[in-house]
């Protein structure tokens, strides 16, 4: 079933259910390697960390090869499915329309890109059957959100405003169709001291990055020198990332909007510019009863 609210299409829920079974169903490879976050919270940052890691640090490749086939999107054919077929298109890449064949297709390990929920990820993962690395991006929910309604708003041409996307996030639906932002983040923090996943914080990463690099690098068993991590650090920059051509990870042919931008202003606490005192106070009071429940758990 097709939802459109507002311009904007939120999913095809039939799709999605039937790439939920099929994932759950997936006989894994161990050695591809799993990065998992709620949409707008870091994702391609933790990426691009690490594929350089897994891959020898090799620039060259970086900066030629796009995103979406160095680290395919595993629910790219779902989350597009309106775009591809809306469109004049004839050449889809197979990364696009099919990742789970793309990703079986290339050598192990591949680095897989998922915004599903613990609870959906592989049965093999959840139960310890294969210990695929996995790691998991997450950012403070005000700033999440801010970034997923200018995120919809560039790409899908979504006409709600602030206060609607500030609604619906609330409402634990969402404002994309991963539902609700608390929940997704409970899925992986009460799972937090398997020894095959790593948590990591947007916020970190804007803090010291140096760091974040080596404890990445130090769970994935992959040594960096210091003047590796330099220049690393400085290939991981906003800056750099935002104008680095292998990373627009959408196909723009496919959106409505002319000029779209994935990488917006890579700024923490950006909320307080454009969300009102009201509206973070509401957040603000459905996180901390949201994540009572988590202990050591902070959000800024």
């Amino acid at each position: 079933m097709d939802i459109i609210d507002k311009g904007i299409m939120t999913q095809f829920d039939e799709t999605m259910e039937t790439l939920k079974e099929k994932v759950l169903q997936w006989d894994i490879r161990k050695e591809d390697i799993w990065i998992c976050s709620y949409p707008k919270t870091g994702t391609n940052w933790l990426l691009e960390l690490v594929w350089m890691l897994v891959n020898d640090l090799d620039y060259e490749k970086a900066l030629s090869i796009s995103m979406n086939k160095r680290c395919p999107f595993l629910e790219c054919a779902a989350v597009t499915k309106y775009q591809i077929m809306n469109s004049k298109l004839t050449d889809h890449p197979l990364e696009f329309i099919d990742p789970q064949k793309f990703i079986e297709m290339n050598k192990a390990p591949v680095s897989i890109k998922t915004h599903l929920p613990w609870t959906c990820l592989p049965s093999q993962i959840q139960n310890g059957t294969k210990k695929s690395k996995v790691l998991y991006m997450t950012r403070n929910p005000y700033d999440t959100l801010l970034s997923l309604h200018h995120y919809v708003t560039s790409y899908f041409n979504y006409r709600g405003t602030i206060g609607d996307s500030v609604r619906d996030f609330l409402s634990g639906e969402g404002i994309c169709c991963y539902g609700s932002y608390w929940d997704h983040v409970i899925s992986y923090w009460q799972r937090r001291k398997l020894s095959n996943l790593l948590i990591v914080k947007y916020e970190d990463f804007h803090r010291d990055l140096p760091e974040m690099i080596r404890k990445v690098s130090t769970f994935l068993e992959k040594p960096i020198t210091e003047k590796e991590l330099i220049k690393l650090a400085d290939h991981l920059s906003f800056e750099k990332m935002k104008t680095n051509p292998s990373l627009k990870v959408m196909d723009e042919r496919y959106f409505q909007q002319k000029g779209a931008y994935f990488y917006r202003s890579g700024k923490v606490g950006s909320y307080k510019e454009e969300l009102s005192k009201e509206q973070i106070a509401r957040l603000k009071n459905t996180t901390e009863e949201k994540f009572r429940c988590l202990v050591d758990f902070e959000t800024v």
